[in-house]
């Protein structure tokens, strides 16, 4: 189904502001998944549930090492 591209289904906060506080909730999740595994990449996607390639690939879309 068409989602809305300016706004939200309420019509009052524009999407791409709901979209940049979600990714920057994403980069805060993964980075502190990555400081509790010490850097260990395998470790951090283990701890947030999430494939490996998963986990690499979402980090590298918020700017981390990917």
């Amino acid at each position: 189904h068409a989602v809305p591209s300016s706004t939200d289904l309420a019509g009052q906060l524009p999407l791409d502001d709901l979209r940049s506080q979600l990714d920057a909730y994403e980069a805060a999740w993964l980075q502190a998944a990555m400081l509790k595994a010490s850097g260990n990449k395998s470790e951090a996607a283990r701890l947030l549930g999430l494939p490996r390639k998963t986990f690499e690939h979402k980090l590298g879309k918020t700017g981390g090492e990917g």
